[in-house]
């Protein structure tokens, strides 16, 4: 899209150059802010209004507070700074979420945009000095803000509110891309870990309700009996502040990821000398115990050396279990039903080694599993690709949404001639 006619510098480096009939106005001349008083005790399932909390989801309540326009912001918290929420009508607030209201010579909309797209340099900055949890009332008021005229702010207004539905749809599609390709891997694995390649091959009650039926040829063995020796639970050590690379690799629970690779970022390494009880061997699979990464898995195969840690399990496979048929039977439905059915809803999901141990597995021969195995890795490579194409194109949708937000309202495009039918 076009540029303005002419543009000055604004004097703060993060905003750049702006239109040159632009002004820079502090936000505490353009509205009014304040904090809730409720707590997330308050909130009332069904409620007749909106909760604002510090997170981008929308609770209920009974209670309002206000009434009229406004944009909403977390105060504190992980979402510290960031704008979740618009709204003109009847709402109720959390008292560390602040509230800007009473627009005088701004849109509230337009306004909205800017802070959810700019903010966050505000953050960041103080980020570089210390760690941030918490939003300031005078970062608050003094953040500037580049103001167009009455005019030209309905204009960038419309065409965001244009524009965002017809990114926020393409990203639903794509997600709803994802969600199908997830829920078909995890039924082409369940079909063939449970029920085998053969298609046509005669079943048998497994006496397990959660699997069903079975080949006839196959067995339905308790995880207990197919370990060459016993579950062990990980290392409580606290993992080295700086990494060593002469000391093994110390796997926690966070560093597994949803796709039950090990995730770079979160790397740490343990001692040899407390790590050395806790030293994996290739093919050793590692069963996560506790919080709502339980029953997520991880397969070690890596060339360097690693331990793991307390919230971990490791699973030694005897001579009748592939590992690589263990981690495939963790990412079916039968296995994600049985964990349900011994978490304590009441409580911190949790699955003991005594559990674990308990877990039913449908066991083909070492031949079958095989066959399993590399018809699973090629099948599932195929989507797992086609999972990691949209997941990139969400993040490219994602950028793209945030940068048509901030240079339009940022003057960096001028939107004043575009039209809907554009």
């Amino acid at each position: 899209m076009k540029a303005y006619p002419e543009y000055k510098a604004s004097g703060i480096d993060w905003l750049g150059e702006i239109p040159s009939h632009w002004d820079i106005i502090s936000l505490k001349y353009l509205c009014d802010i304040c904090t809730g008083n409720k707590d997330t005790i308050n909130r009332v399932d069904d409620g007749l209004y909106p909760f604002f909390v510090r997170s981008p989801k929308v609770e209920r309540i009974n209670s309002y507070s206000y009434d009229g326009e406004a944009i909403l912001m977390a105060g504190d918290g992980v979402g510290a700074g960031k704008v979740f929420h618009y709204i003109n009508g009847k709402f109720d607030y959390h008292q560390r979420v602040y509230n800007f209201h009473n627009f005088d010579k701004v849109s509230g909309k337009f306004l909205f945009y800017y802070l959810q797209s700019n903010f966050k340099y505000v953050i960041e900055e103080g980020a570089a000095k210390s760690t941030v949890d918490s939003v300031r009332l005078p970062w608050l008021k003094s953040f500037p803000i580049a103001l167009p005229d009455i005019d030209t702010q309905k204009k960038i207004v419309s065409f965001l509110d244009k524009k965002s539905p017809q990114i926020d749809a393409l990203v639903a599609g794509k997600q709803a891309q994802v969600e199908d390709l997830r829920k078909y891997r995890t039924s082409l694995i369940t079909e063939a870990v449970t029920r085998g390649l053969n298609p046509n091959a005669p079943l048998r009650q497994s006496g397990i309700d959660l699997i069903g039926d079975i080949p006839q040829t196959w067995e339905c063995i308790p995880l207990k009996f197919l370990l060459h020796e016993q579950l062990m639970y990980g290392a409580n050590e606290t993992a080295e502040d700086e990494i060593n690379f002469n000391h093994p690799r110390y796997i926690r629970i966070t560093d597994i990821s949803e796709n039950g690779k090990l995730k770079s970022e979160t790397y740490r390494t343990l001692s040899p000398i407390k790590a050395e009880p806790y030293m994996l061997k290739s093919g050793d699979v590692l069963f996560a115990r506790s919080g709502a990464t339980a029953g997520k898995t991880y397969l070690y195969n890596e060339t360097y050396p690693a331990c793991f840690a307390g919230y971990l399990i490791k699973a030694s496979c005897g001579n009748k279990l592939l590992p690589t048929f263990l981690c495939y039977f963790t990412n079916t439905q039968p296995y994600i039903n049985w964990k349900s059915s011994i978490f304590d809803q009441s409580t911190i999901q949790n699955i003991s080694a005594e559990k674990y141990n308990g877990l039913p597995i449908p066991l083909p021969t070492m031949g079958e599993q095989q066959q399993i195995v590399k018809y699973l890795d090629e099948k599932t490579a195929k989507i797992d690709a086609l999972i990691d194409e949209l997941n990139q194109q969400l993040d490219e949708l994602a950028l793209y949404r945030k940068a048509v937000i901030s240079e339009a309202v940022t003057g960096k495009v001028d939107v004043r001639d575009w039209k809907p039918e554009d």
